[in-house]
């Protein structure tokens, strides 16, 4: 702990002298690097943009003599990891584009992400855009069009945009037929912008369901975002699984349909669950959000996630280990391998494959 006084900055030389002894610790500070990679990372930085096609980076490596595919992405990918730059090659679109500022990506996602209350949109110009009621859509009902999107990025690299949102599960494409705007056009959920709203009457209310399994973080705590994230994911699947009827989402609770059947998952400081109402899905429905939430374990938060498995039953929660031993229905049976997602596979997979592997 370094108590830093921030009227006369007491104690800042302090924790400048333990973050410099503990990143001459770190595996990258010893890694030889090419002078002409670094090199190439200063051509890269002299560029005026904040980002650059890969063509250029490309073209100025190939002007210290960096002429190998192969070799300019080993480079890129090191600076990424390095945070030189910005570069995610987990798409074509992303694959495209190499950052160099990251306020940029920050000052574009934050136009998308934001407290409408506080930073308002310059509504005069929203008006003459004609997008007044797509920006009443996305406060009130966290869905953005590809409208507005190409409007608020003044149509610069929306596809790189787009992308990058998806890969980090900050939005997840919105079924047009539950749009709000007569299917016409592409939207897409954005789950950190979603209100606390109440269930509306004739919808399934809260812990309605006969069966409910729980993620418990209580030995760490849960993160800000990753029950969005979840929902990110959960959502795209549904969008995936016909005939899905339009999920009732909340910052807090939130029912998706896969196909006919439904679930429920709710939010608290120790955790998530899920409550569902059909034992046939019961045991597949726990697998795959428990590989939901591995891939944003890995993906999003670098392997920092920690949480159980915990089954409800007549007698209150039991680990997902004592439920095995038990072979408690309808959870079990089921091979045992499934709850324990191959973590190396998930790792592996792109967020299109990931999701195609619950079809």
């Amino acid at each position: 702990f370094f108590p830093i006084d921030n009227t006369c900055g007491e104690g800042k030389h302090d924790i400048a002298e333990a973050i410099e002894l503990v990143t001459r610790e770190q595996r990258f500070i010893h890694r030889k690097i090419s002078l002409k990679w670094l090199r190439c990372l200063d051509l890269i930085n002299e560029e005026s943009k904040p980002w650059l096609s890969l063509d250029v980076v490309k073209s100025l490596a190939r002007s210290v003599d960096i002429t190998s595919q192969s070799e300019v992405a080993e480079m890129l990918g090191l600076f990424n990891e390095l945070g030189a730059v910005v570069y995610i090659p987990a798409t074509g679109a992303l694959r495209k584009i190499v950052t160099k500022d990251p306020q940029w990506l920050i000052d574009c996602l934050s136009k998308v992400i934001r407290d409408g209350k506080l930073h308002q949109f310059d509504m005069l110009e929203i008006e003459k855009a004609g997008l007044r009621a797509d920006v009443d859509n996305l406060f009130e009902r966290a869905v953005v069009s590809l409208d507005l999107l190409h409007f608020l990025w003044e149509k610069e690299e929306v596809d790189y945009l787009l992308d990058l949102m998806k890969r980090t599960l900050l939005l997840s494409d919105w079924s047009s037929g539950s749009s709000g705007n007569g299917g016409a056009e592409k939207s897409f959920l954005v789950p950190s912008l979603l209100s606390n709203v109440k269930f509306e009457s004739g919808k399934i209310s809260p812990m309605s369901g006969k069966y409910m399994f729980v993620f418990d973080f209580a030995s760490q705590w849960l993160p800000i975002g990753v029950f969005e994230r979840l929902i990110c994911l959960a959502v795209a699947h549904s969008n995936n699984t016909s005939p899905s009827r339009a999920p009732v989402l909340s910052n807090n609770v939130c029912t998706i349909w896969f196909g006919q059947e439904w679930i429920e998952l709710t939010r608290d400081e120790e955790g998530i669950s899920c409550v569902l109402d059909k034992p046939d899905i019961a045991a597949t429905t726990l697998s795959m959000l428990n590989s939901m939430l591995t891939k944003i374990h890995h993906d999003v938060m670098n392997g920092r996630l920690a949480w159980e498995v915990k089954i409800k039953t007549s007698k209150g929660f039991i680990s997902w280990d004592e439920a095995k031993k038990r072979v408690l229905r309808p959870w079990f049976p089921v091979e045992s391998t499934i709850i324990r997602s191959k973590e190396g596979e998930i790792r592996s997979l792109n967020l299109d494959s990931f999701l195609g592997s619950f079809r």
